[in-house]
């Protein structure tokens, strides 16, 4: 078992600090009963690594957070809803995969602006564009020029199906054996256990994407 892989500090798709993200994964883990010392053992690393990433000495890298919540059985909105819950020390698991929504009338829930928060990786910033939807998650996901969601040669996996359409720029869509090049108005959808890796080939010009994640067949990019 090792400390936390050194092309982890080095993969430039590092979380932006926030100081709930590891409270929250601390009490996601702790309603679910898990010890640390199991959590370390799923994800491979050592327990003192993962206690400095709930304590917030350490900002997970995107493949060690998606590896984290999956081990943990939780979406990744979790850890990323700014109001996933008031405390995530006292939470239940079901208080902070809840995420914030306003009812009006009967059968409407409605996330307004201010309350939608951003979460910006190293180029990429992810944006919650929906109420939370049982098995499912919406998001917008915009990559700075030449912004990628990992480093060159490390792929994400994770279980669920992602559906994805650019809403401006070109991203490549690659994986150990493909490289799909997607354009404003083109969509893709694939199984998120898929090795992938996205990557924003214009050095000035941003792109933007649209996700719909389905749980149970993934998180989103």
């Amino acid at each position: 078992m090792s400390a936390l892989a050194p092309s982890e500090a080095q993969a430039g798709a590092t979380v932006a600090a926030t100081s709930q993200l590891g409270p929250r994964l601390r009490a996601i883990r702790e309603a679910k009963g898990m010890s640390l010392r199991q959590l370390a053992r799923e994800l491979g690393i050592s327990p003192s690594a993962v206690s400095q990433i709930e304590r917030g000495r350490v900002t997970p890298s995107v493949m060690r957070l998606i590896g984290m919540v999956n081990a943990l059985g939780a979406p990744l909105s979790a850890v990323l809803d700014e109001e996933a819950t008031s405390d995530p020390r006292t939470a239940t698991a079901n208080e902070i995969t809840a995420a914030p929504e306003a009812a009006l009338g009967s059968g409407f829930s409605v996330r307004r602006a201010p309350n939608t928060e951003q979460h910006a990786l190293t180029g990429v910033t992810y944006r919650r564009l929906a109420p939370p939807l049982p098995g499912a998650e919406l998001f917008e996901s915009v990559y700075a020029p030449g912004a990628a969601s990992s480093a060159e040669g490390e792929f994400l996996e994770h279980p669920g199906i992602d559906a994805g359409t650019v809403v401006a720029g070109r991203i490549l869509v690659e994986s150990p054996t493909e490289r799909i090049e997607l354009r404003a108005g083109d969509a893709v959808t694939f199984d998120a256990t898929t090795p992938h890796r996205l990557v924003n080939p214009d050095p000035d010009r941003v792109a933007v994407l649209t996700w719909l994640t389905l749980h149970g067949g993934a998180p989103a990019h």
